[in-house]
């Protein structure tokens, strides 16, 4: 056997210790047990573990997401509203106003999938894992090289909603997202 395949098996066993069995979409339904409906809308917490930081950074603020709208307004530290409407994504803040944001589009589209559990949409990009410690999460791993520039994984947890998401990215910085949905 070439060092090569070694390597390559080695990998693939890792990654099943790190991130348990794969998961068809209808077992990660049935684990979630998920019933999203649009509109859904709540409260967040995000906190953003960088390296060069001791603490997180935290931000917390609403949500609102509908079949055509995505609105995540941040009102503290820094107020400021994003938006995807009409495909579009939009900035604004106190200080420059409502502004075009198109190289957030990509980004935006997989936050309004996550929320909403799309998980048919999810699994054009990622691959599902089981979290055996976790009952109610499962691990995701992209498929595509253009978010893997920019994510090792992500974590999705709920049952019924989703309750946060875990995403860390490419410099091993975590940010986590916990969603408290409105009654």
């Amino acid at each position: 056997m070439t060092k090569a395949w070694m390597i390559r098996i080695c990998l693939c066993l890792m990654s099943l210790q790190v991130y348990g069995q794969n998961l068809s979409i209808s077992a990660v339904e049935e684990k979630l047990a998920l019933s999203v409906d649009l509109p859904v809308e709540g409260k967040f917490k995000q906190e953003k573990h960088l390296a060069i930081l001791k603490r997180p950074f935290v931000s917390t603020g609403r949500y609102r997401i509908t079949h055509t709208q995505l609105s995540w307004e941040t009102i503290t530290p820094v107020p400021q509203t994003l938006t995807m409407e009409k495909q579009q994504v939009y900035l604004w803040d106190e200080s420059a106003g409502r502004r075009a944001m198109p190289q957030a589009k990509p980004f935006v589209s997989l936050i309004q999938q996550l929320l909403s559990g799309d998980l048919d949409a999810l699994a054009n990009d990622f691959t599902f894992a089981d979290e055996a410690d976790k009952p109610d999460c499962v691990a995701m791993v992209p498929k595509s090289s253009a978010i893997a520039a920019v994510f090792k994984d992500f974590q999705l947890c709920g049952h019924t909603h989703i309750t946060s998401i875990t995403m860390t990215d490419s410099d091993s910085n975590i940010t986590v997202i916990s969603l408290m949905s409105a009654p």
